[in-house]
């Protein structure tokens, strides 16, 4: 599935520890062994928000932020999916700015790097340490993958879930959330695809045994069923541009307008379709 340029959510018009035995193995190592049959999907603590498109609605923003605490939410935003390099002049400190008015938070810092040895620092890390929600920005995830997998600034993440925060992410922010991408992808270098292989998951496995497909109204159900054919015993997880979806463990909630397409292989062929407001137990299948 090819990647498409995003833009900043709403500020740039111009997006760990895990238990690497629970998550499932990347395209680039198809040969590793299924999951385990105990499963389990979500974080044991914490909550994620998945947003399908780019700029989520007021209404997934609020539901971001209740989780991460309200008004008083200390914020971080990773805009590295989106941004090349350094970003453009200014790119931080307008982020920043930008966002806390946006979300109508106490804090907000805006963490980005394309270097693995300062994403993998003390200093780097530490606007994480006391943070209560980490919203990732979309746009292309191999710079999330080749950035940020296995360094401190993923453990710091999922440590954050622990505490009892919130990670939310639109478009690649959202699929990095999961632990499988697609690194047949030209787009993903050899170098990035060994860094897959090297640690057995192409995501941050905060959503584990699964896969996320974005802008799933706009770029059609191909991907997902042909995911769900190879793996059946991951889940595939369509999400459309205007809808989000709020998982707490084994549980999940629809938010926001569109659909949210649950592909089980387990079950069935056939697509669980959700709508705003419905609920599913990820490990029941129902």
């Amino acid at each position: 599935m090819k990647r498409r340029r995003r833009s900043l959510w709403t500020a740039l018009a111009a997006v760990i520890f895990s238990a690497v035995h629970a998550s499932p193995q990347s395209a680039v190592s198809q040969s590793a062994s299924q999951p385990q049959d105990s499963l389990t999907y979500g974080p044991s603590r914490g909550s994620l928000v998945l947003q399908g498109g780019v700029g989520p609605s007021p209404a997934i923003k609020s539901a971001f932020v209740a989780l991460a605490g309200g008004a008083p939410s200390r914020i971080v935003v990773i805009p590295t999916a989106s941004v090349g390099d350094a970003g453009p002049p200014g790119m931080v400190t307008s982020l920043a700015r930008r966002m806390k008015e946006s979300l109508g938070v106490a804090e907000v810092t805006v963490l980005h790097s394309l270097d693995r040895a300062t994403s993998d620092s003390d200093r780097f890390v530490e606007p994480l340490r006391s943070a209560t929600g980490v919203w990732i920005l979309g746009g292309f995830p191999e710079r999330m993958v080749y950035s940020y997998l296995g360094t401190k600034t993923e453990r710091a993440i999922h440590e954050l879930l622990d505490r009892g925060g919130v990670v939310g992410g639109e478009s690649a922010g959202a699929m990095v959330q999961a632990s499988w991408l697609d690194a047949t992808d030209d787009e993903f270098t050899p170098e990035i695809r060994g860094l897959i292989q090297t640690y057995g998951r192409g995501g941050f496995g905060f959503l584990t045994r699964a896969a996320v497909f974005p802008h799933f109204d706009k770029r059609g159900s191909a991907a997902a069923v042909k995911f769900s054919a190879e793996y059946p015993r991951q889940l595939g997880i369509g999400i459309d541009e205007e809808a989000g979806l709020i998982v707490k463990g084994d549980l999940a909630e629809v938010i926001g307008r569109g659909t949210v397409s649950i592909y089980d292989g387990r079950r069935t062929a056939n697509p669980v379709v959700l709508r705003n407001g419905d609920r599913y137990d990820l490990a029941a299948g129902k």
